[in-house]
C-alpha cells in the first residue's frame, strides 16, 4: 500500500467519523487512484467500527456506518471498467459488496435482537405490575 493510499484511508475514516461525510480527492489533495483504493479499503474499517458500535449497543450509530458503506459501494460501482482505472479495482468492488452485505446482515440481527429485548422487558414489567 502506498503512502498516499494510507494517508487517504486515514483521512477518509476520520472524515466519516468526525464529519459524517466522505471527503473528496480534491479536498484531500490526492490523485484518484490512491483515493479509490483507499475508499475501498475504508469500507472494512467502517465494518469493524460498526461491529464495535453494535457490541456497545449503539445500533443507531452502527446504522450510520452502514449508510456510509452504502455510499462508498455506490461510488465504487459507478465505474464500469474499474480495472482499467485501477488494476485490481474489480476485486475491491467485490470485496466491498461482500463486506456491505455481511454488515447489513449483522446489523439486521442486532436490530431484531434489540427489539425482542425491549418487547420482553415490557412484558416482564406488565407481569410484575
Amino acid at each position: 500500500m502506498s503512502a498516499q493510499q494510507e494517508y487517504c484511508e486515514a483521512r477518509l475514516f476520520e472524515g466519516i467519523l468526525k464529519r459524517g461525510g466522505i471527503p473528496s480527492p480534491e479536498k484531500l489533495k490526492v490523485p484518484y487512484q490512491p483515493y479509490l483504493a483507499a475508499l475501498a479499503d475504508v469500507a472494512g474499517e467502517l465494518r469493524r467500527h460498526a461491529l464495535d458500535l453494535i457490541r456497545a449497543n449503539k445500533v443507531t450509530d452502527a446504522e450510520l456506518m452502514l449508510k456510509m458503506m452504502e455510499e462508498i459501494h455506490e461510488l465504487l460501482m459507478s465505474f464500469d471498467y474499474a480495472d482499467a482505472i485501477l488494476p485490481g479495482m474489480k476485486r475491491r468492488q467485490d470485496v466491498v459488496r461482500g463486506v456491505l452485505e455481511k454488515t447489513r446482515g449483522d446489523l439486521t440481527t442486532a436490530l431484531r435482537q434489540h427489539r425482542l429485548e425491549r418487547t420482553l422487558e415490557r412484558v416482564k414489567r406488565r407481569r410484575s405490575a
